[in-house]
């Protein structure tokens, strides 16, 4: 199961209780400000992209994925050549789960993103909807609904 929105949605909670649920291990990129402060964000995603494709034989809960490589690469204008993600998803074939909110309510409900500038999440919660759309994925707008719900959702569609 891969989980990714744009930052407040409530990603790392919802991993944290279908973790627990589904009894699988969570998966997460670290240091990510790290990554972003030195310009290679991107050199690192497909790093971790590509490892994390030795678990494809495992039921896992990613916290962010391949998918955050696409929108954050479309918004920042990163130039990223990303061919190399359809052969990731095919290997995996993970269920796909977006999480989205109004940003007015999103910036009430969680902390502050240290990384992201207010004016890109508008930006990236949009890209994150059309990626859904157009890729079929599980899209789930958190903006009314508490952490548990979201993950009742979930479980329904897994």
């Amino acid at each position: 199961i891969l989980i990714d929105g744009v930052d407040g949605t409530g990603k790392t909670e919802v991993c944290k209780i279908l973790s627990a649920h589904f009894m699988a291990p969570i998966i997460k990129m670290p240091n990510m400000k790290e990554y972003f402060q030195l310009g290679m964000t991107e050199e690192f995603s497909k790093l971790y992209n590509e490892l994390v494709i030795q678990f494809k034989d495992t039921n896992f809960i990613q916290d962010r994925g391949f998918t955050s490589s696409i929108v954050y690469n479309r918004v920042y204008n990163r130039g990223a050549n990303l061919d190399y993600l359809q052969r990731i998803e095919n290997i995996l074939k993970p269920k796909v789960f977006i999480l989205t909110a109004d940003n007015d309510i999103l910036f009430q409900r969680r902390p502050k993103d240290e990384i992201i500038e207010d004016k890109y999440r508008t930006l990236l919660n949009h890209e994150f909807k059309m990626l859904a759309d157009i890729k079929g994925y599980h899209l789930i707008d958190t903006s009314k609904l508490t952490v548990e719900e979201v993950c009742e959702e979930i479980i329904k569609r897994v």
